[in-house]
């Protein structure tokens, strides 16, 4: 609870912006496992794996929908739907 406090109070009170909140929770969340022993490089590095996976699966969806809107606009889409949708007389 006290680390939710400190990060939305950073954020709330302007003392930081919404990325220094999230880099003090992460320093906090470390200082706390470190204070009751469940932190050791195991878990470290377990842990950073894991964020390194999530932010590649992230990039990876970005850059292909990148790809889809730049395809679609290259061969036309949007625009032959648009004029098939107000070709229907709705």
């Amino acid at each position: 609870v006290l680390l939710i406090l400190a990060v939305l109070g950073s954020i709330y009170t302007g003392v930081a912006t919404a990325t220094e909140a999230a880099a003090l929770g992460v320093v906090g969340a470390l200082l706390l496992s470190t204070a009751q022993g469940s932190l050791n490089w195991r878990t470290f590095r377990d842990s950073l794996m894991g964020a390194t996976r999530l932010y590649c699966m992230i990039a990876l969806i970005l850059a292909g929908a990148a790809f889809l809107t730049l395809s679609m606009g290259y061969i036309g889409l949007p625009r032959h739907l648009a004029e098939w949708i107000g070709s229907l007389g709705l």
